[in-house]
């Protein structure tokens, strides 16, 4: 068949190709939107049908929060996510774990974890057991967070540990992770 002609035939599959893809990605956040609002009814919060909550009933979610595909929120101890927190895509964030120094079988074990206004955290991190997470901190991509990270930090690597603040946000006696409730 002379390539022109394969061109011709070719075409017309490509383009339904493309029209099936936008439509089931329509389909896809469609279900996503009625997930969230059965959830979490009157929050404004987006999300992908990808994202896994876990034990939803014990997460507190905040205002304008976004949360992007293939996260996990495991909140078997409970999870808060204040308002306009972005989550980035495939983020882990989980209450739950294992007490290695018990005898076998290995008790579960956790604590609730704590996102503050304004934090984004940043794809493929980790976010473990008992952290709170300032107001208006990031987390860098990939890092794995087992410690707290202060307001209008910049955390990142494994363990994740400060590396820096936002522009004009610099350490202060006002800015910690034990009140998280002030304004950053």
């Amino acid at each position: 068949m002379p390539s022109r002609m394969r061109a011709i035939i070719l075409r017309p599959l490509t383009q339904l190709a493309l029209v099936a893809e936008v439509l089931v990605d329509l389909c896809e956040r469609a279900l996503a939107r009625a997930r969230a609002e059965r959830l979490f009814p009157g929050k404004q919060l987006r999300t992908r049908y990808s994202t896994v909550f876990k034990m939803p009933e014990r997460i507190v979610m905040g205002n304008h929060v976004w949360i992007g595909p293939e996260v996990t929120i495991g909140a078997a101890y409970g999870v808060t996510l204040e308002d306009r927190v972005r989550i980035s895509q495939g983020a882990y964030i989980e209450t739950g774990g294992l007490n290695l120094s018990a005898p076998l079988p290995y008790p579960h074990q956790g604590a609730p974890i704590h996102i503050g206004e304004g934090a984004w955290i940043g794809a493929r991190s980790v976010i473990l057991q008992g952290v709170r997470i300032g107001c208006q901190a990031v987390v860098a991509a990939g890092a794995v967070v087992v410690r707290d990270v202060p307001d209008n930090a910049i955390a990142g690597g494994v363990p994740a540990k400060v590396i820096g603040y936002r522009p004009g946000h610099g350490p202060s006696s006002e800015t910690s992770t034990t009140n998280l409730a002030s304004a950053c």
